[in-house]
């Protein structure tokens, strides 16, 4: 769902079921009293809900890596990574309408932000410079970086950026599925939509992203599943999807990447 000014009648509807709950609770533990000071309650204002929301959500990189950046200024265009994930929501049958800017992120992140107006809004953020490392680091192959936008698109479509807690290796392992699902339908061979987490992420399981196996199944998983959706057959062992496959978004030069502390 897009947090616009169109959605906040639906944002109105989180506090009172809030209230609801505690209503539920307060009726088992503490008798018609307690459910009658929370119903006593007073309707929060507009921006009081917007802030309340935007309190509480989280946002989701790519491996972890913890995040601390300024809110950029939401009015400026992401640049490449922007015609990226538009050419990824092609695929999905949704409207690109995600705020995708270049930010200081240890690599690339989905995260929900205020923009001027106090409204929160889906956020890509990504690093061109890490882009460029990562189309190093794979030999120059252009899937990589598309499968990298495409876990972070997924953080968004899936309801990871709206509530607490930020990564988990669950939420982790459904937006590698996701990506593995979109990138097949693009024309991505399964190979190539593993190959930035067969090339970046380590085996070890972390606090935060499961191991590169774990990974590498959940993408297969969701490439599988697209391919049986087409219709199925022995392509689905790995090979090219049943289309011909498309020709991969162009992702930031190499000559971005900053030099190895």
């Amino acid at each position: 769902m897009t947090l616009s000014r169109h959605s906040l009648p639906h944002l109105r509807q989180l506090r009172p079921i809030a209230l609801a709950c505690c209503a539920l609770v307060g009726l088992a533990v503490g008798g018609l009293a307690m459910a009658q000071k929370n119903a006593a309650v007073a309707k929060p204002s507009k921006a009081q809900l917007v802030a309340d929301l935007a309190a509480t959500l989280q946002a989701c990189s790519y491996d972890g890596s913890p995040l601390a950046f300024s809110p950029p200024d939401l009015s400026k265009g992401g640049g490449t990574g922007k015609q990226v994930v538009a050419e990824i929501m092609k695929y999905t049958g949704l409207p690109a309408n995600f705020v995708v800017v270049e930010g200081k992120v240890p690599n690339a992140a989905a995260v929900i932000m205020q923009g001027p107006d106090q409204v929160p809004r889906r956020v890509i953020a990504y690093n061109p410079a890490f882009m460029g490392q990562v189309i190093e680091a794979t030999k120059s192959n252009n899937w990589a970086p598309v499968s990298i936008m495409a876990h972070e698109i997924g953080h968004h479509l899936s309801g990871h950026t709206i509530v607490p807690g930020g990564s988990q290796p669950p939420i982790e392992l459904e937006s590698d599925k996701f990506s593995g699902f979109v990138l097949y339908k693009m024309g991505a061979p399964l190979a190539d939509a593993q190959r930035a987490i067969a090339t970046l992420i380590p085996e070890k399981d972390g606090e935060t992203h499961p191991g590169r196996r774990k990974r590498l199944a959940a993408i297969e998983s969701g490439w599988k599943e697209a391919c049986e959706l087409q219709g199925g057959g022995p392509q689905c062992s790995g090979g090219l999807p049943v289309r011909t496959a498309a020709v991969a978004p162009a992702a930031p030069s190499p000559a971005q990447a900053p030099a190895t502390p």
